[in-house]
């Protein structure tokens, strides 16, 4: 199916270069647009060899100004999630009057920068010309905590998205895209700007339980009571209404969420 804005396609299998290059020219296919602004790639580990290759037939293939992406063990394209299998996702978007500019920093260079204009140096990007970050981090050779803290304030208010790529955990070896460039750590970071805004939506995949409450006292994150009766009180019965199967499930597994709608 064609789109004028998005599309995204999963290649099921070990490494085969024609079947990567006709795999990419068929994503592009399915984007009815006269140019692609973005392309977001994942990839599993067994990739890892000849991830620069993937890369360079994407962008020629595809026709791909802007790449960036990470490695990942699962994959998630078009509602279907694929897990413990050897393979591809590749987006692609149209993003008319987009200003996008992508960076790569290891923690070296993180730790260089000790005040906001130090960030804004690094990445090229003050905070008035962005209005969003996609950012795709590497979980075992980055100070997190103290990144997010300092890019908090070099870049107040303006939203990240994103995660952590994961890899061969046995080895803590994971990688980061760029283009065509391959990175084993740090961070890579893509400003949105111009006409296009990012705008950030949180879903955990849950399935509800229960009724929804009302909560009645409450402390910053800490919930006292829930329809003025005791929050574990309430909590504890929703579980033992459930079925038995579904208890299983609950536990080690439970949100708390707030009640919208799209």
């Amino acid at each position: 199916m064609r789109s004028p804005h998005s599309a995204a396609a999963h290649f099921a299998g070990e490494w085969d270069e024609s079947r990567v290059r006709r795999w990419a020219e068929s994503v592009r296919a399915r984007l009815d647009a006269p140019a692609v602004s973005l392309g977001i790639l994942f990839m599993t580990p067994g990739f890892f060899d000849v991830a620069a290759e993937v890369l360079d037939l994407v962008r020629l293939h595809a026709r791909v100004p802007v790449l960036v992406g990470c490695s990942s063990q699962s994959l998630i394209a078009n509602g279907e999630e694929f897990e413990d299998q050897p393979g591809l996702v590749l987006q692609l978007f149209h993003l008319p009057g987009a200003d996008l500019r992508a960076v790569h920093f290891g923690q070296e260079a993180m730790e260089s920068c000790e005040t906001e204009s130090d960030w804004h140096r690094l990445t090229g990007v003050p905070p008035a010309q962005s209005q969003g970050w996609l950012v795709l981090a590497d979980p075992f050779n980055l100070d997190g905590e103290r990144w997010l803290k300092a890019w908090n304030a070099a870049y107040p208010g303006v939203p990240s998205v994103g995660g952590l790529a994961s890899g061969v955990f046995e080895q803590q070896t994971t990688q980061l895209y760029l283009d065509g460039a391959v990175h084993e750590e740090g961070i890579v970071a893509l400003s949105i700007g111009g006409r296009v805004r990012l705008e950030s939506v949180v879903s955990q995949g849950c399935s509800p339980i229960g009724c929804p409450w009302t909560i009645t006292r409450a402390d910053r994150n800490l919930i006292f009571t829930v329809g003025n009766r005791p929050a574990y009180e309430v909590l504890l019965e929703t579980v033992n209404d459930l079925p038995k199967e579904e208890q299983g499930k609950v536990q080690g597994n439970l949100f708390v969420g707030f009640a919208s709608h799209a």
